[in-house]
């Protein structure tokens, strides 16, 4: 029997490293993605904090400065929110996209591993009808030779 050579494995090869590449990079996103949003709750549970202490101070002896520290600490903490807020929407979009890229990668590889399939199965049908014809060859010659 002979040995079954694909002649598009390389391609095969090609086509499954960039499924892993895609797929390693659409991790990294979402870990990117993650670590954003950690932050982002963070700084919203530092909001609150804040303003509760903020409302406390208020509610005591007034002391003005100390409200303006607070203020502008408020002010920094929302503009590092809106900061991230855009952030995240960048990592969704970056991570949809990258979502599309893995899927084309897998849909490449499959079509090739397909083919393959293929015609790894014609071939062994091949095969087979040729080792078949080899045996009804030496049964006709055993036959011959038993006359």
């Amino acid at each position: 029997m002979g040995k079954f050579v694909f002649p598009l494995e390389s391609l095969l090869d090609v086509k499954r490293s960039l499924e892993d590449k895609a797929a390693a990079e659409l991790s990294a996103s979402l870990m990117q993605l993650a670590a954003v949003e950690r932050e982002v709750e963070e700084l919203q549970r530092t909001r609150k904090r804040v303003e509760s202490e903020l409302a406390a101070e208020e509610n005591r002896k007034f002391d003005y400065s100390n409200a303006v520290l607070y203020r502008e600490y408020l002010e920094a903490i929302n503009s590092r929110l809106n900061l991230l807020e855009k952030q995240l929407k960048q990592h969704q979009q970056a991570l949809e996209e990258q979502r599309d890229e893995l899927k084309r990668a897998r849909r490449e590889k499959m079509v090739i591993e397909r083919l393959k399939a293929k015609m790894l199965k014609d071939f062994l049908i091949k095969e087979g009808r040729r080792d078949q014809k080899e045996l009804d060859e030496l049964h006709l010659i055993a036959l011959e030779l038993n006359r």
